[in-house]
């Protein structure tokens, strides 16, 4: 097991000898300057903390104590600030002038063994046989310090980052989420403020930054096909498609993928958590408008990843995650917005509910697969609109919270025919009575005729959208299609052993 750098510093300076007073007091400002972080028992120097303990002057005045020349300061503080930090910690800081004349520099870093006692920089494969000078013990100890200076900068242009396992990620605190299902794992990580750019709002924002990270266990699926296939989506934006800002694999086994923290949580916790009631929600027509225009924002989102040739392998709930501005008083103050899904291996087994009918039969993936997927999260969206939290929670578990019921029948395997199970048949049958949102219905009814079908009658995401946008059209066009106020509510919804009055979860009804 690897030493603590605390440890391999106090061990390395006992042995070492004593030190000019300045040398030490700096060494151990470097020291006490580090962070732990929240990622396994690695540490690192802040990029803030490291320019604050060496100044141009500190460094000059130490130069000079060590008998060197004042006139290295300017190189090291602007091209080798880390080189100098790290020599400082294994007491060699005397040895700098020989390592920059062999041109060693920050951007040299990470370094490895060319031979017994040559270093060679992993990027530019560059030798310096002056590390000869530090000795066996120092050159080891120099590549096992190195790491706690290479912390990476995390920004947006989705930047992938190989990390040899002395890296130390630049997470201060990690919260483990009861979201993930194996082999994937999701945390919320704040980072260090010195190691982050573009993530806040503004400069003078001293708030937490927090992301979303989404590690993957390596084995059980291609990392490296998922880091390609999130660099499909490149420069295209959309505002309700949720980009990712980093990936990294992280030596020996990690892949990692960071997005942007949402504070809303996701679509799945709207519908548990926020105990919604259509006859106490003063305001249905605003809702199902807000509704409707997200549903329509998420398709447009996926159609633009079915451009850039990416699938998402099972749309669920927990991919949509609802932004900041939500409020669980009003969550059509939210906009939803699609994270695109991590593995084909997790994520189609993951919940049966959502998965196609071919799943099982086929080993590519079809754009269609998506829209079966989306037209099942909107149904369940409409009966959670309709009908409240409870009828919701019973519609996809059948009344028992560990149960997950299928959209389609799994003990049907005939390949030629509809296979949609009865009680979801019977749902759209009942919402087809219901006479509250005629848009509401016709939604329904192109999602049973045109996205829970078998793949060859599937419609396309674009044809999705386009539905959805006539349907807003018509809506904000036609007040009573969005809403109506009449219409007989007295039909009976059954769902297998479950009967629950229409006229009881009419939204005028009290």
């Amino acid at each position: 097991m690897r030493r603590s750098l605390r440890g391999l510093f106090n061990s390395y300076t006992e042995l070492s000898g004593s030190r000019a007073p300045l040398a030490r007091n700096l060494t151990r400002e470097i020291v006490g300057s580090m962070c732990r972080s929240g990622f396994g028992s690695t540490s690192f120097v802040p990029l803030d903390n490291l320019e604050e303990v060496l100044t141009e002057s500190n460094i000059e005045r130490q130069l000079s104590r060590r008998g060197l020349s004042s006139m290295l300061h300017g190189i090291i503080y602007h091209e080798a600030k880390k080189i100098y930090a790290i020599l400082l910690l294994i007491s060699k800081d005397d040895k700098i002038q020989e390592l920059l004349a062999d041109g060693l520099k920050d951007g040299h870093l990470p370094l490895h063994y060319k031979d017994e006692h040559t270093l060679i920089s992993a990027s530019h494969e560059t030798s310096f046989p002056a590390f000869v000078a530090l000795g066996e013990y120092g050159i080891r100890n120099f590549l096992s310090f190195q790491w706690c200076f290479l912390s990476p900068v995390l920004d947006t242009s989705g930047r992938h980052h190989d990390l040899h396992m002395g890296y130390a990620l630049p997470f201060t605190h990690v919260k483990t989420l009861d979201t993930g299902t194996h082999p994937t794992v999701n945390y919320k990580c704040e980072v260090h403020p010195a190691h982050q750019r573009g993530l806040r709002d503004s400069s003078i924002d001293t708030t937490p930054i927090y992301v979303a990270v989404t590690e993957v266990e390596q084995g059980t699926t291609d990392c490296q096909q998922l880091v390609d296939k999130l660099k499909l989506i490149g420069p295209r934006d959309h505002p309700h498609l949720l980009k990712h800002l980093a990936t990294y694999h992280l030596e020996p086994k990690r892949t990692g993928m960071v997005f942007p923290w949402m504070d809303g949580g996701t679509l799945h916790h709207l519908w548990n958590n926020h105990e919604y009631k259509p006859s106490r929600h003063r305001n249905c027509p605003k809702l199902y408008m807000w509704a409707l225009r997200q549903m329509a924002g998420l398709t447009g989102a996926l159609k633009l990843l079915h451009e850039c040739n990416y699938v998402c392998c099972c749309v669920q709930p927990a991919d949509i995650l609802l932004s900041r501005e939500y409020n669980k008083d009003a969550p059509e103050t939210a906009t939803l917005m699609l994270t695109p899904a991590i593995s084909q291996d997790n994520r189609l087994a993951t919940n049966g509910r959502y998965a196609p009918p071919e799943f099982g039969y086929q080993e590519w993936f079809s754009p269609n697969l998506d829209t079966w997927s989306m037209g099942c999260v909107f149904l369940d969206f409409v009966v959670w609109l309709l009908f409240g939290s409870k009828m919701s929670r019973d519609f996809r578990t059948d009344g028992s919270p560990s149960c997950v019921c299928h959209i389609y029948d799994p003990e049907n395997t005939s390949q030629d025919q509809q296979i949609i199970h009865d009680d979801v048949c019977e749902m759209i049958s009942n919402i087809s009575m219901f006479h509250r949102s005629k848009a509401l219905r016709e939604l329904v009814k192109f999602i049973d005729q045109n996205l829970l079908q078998l793949q060859i009658y599937r419609a396309d995401s674009s044809k999705l959208h386009e539905a959805l946008l006539q349907i807003i059209r018509k809506a904000e066009a036609i007040p009573d299609y969005l809403y109506s106020r009449d219409g007989s509510i007295g039909e009976v919804l059954l769902m297998g052993s479950h009967s629950t009055s229409l006229f009881e979860m009419n939204p005028n009804n009290g």
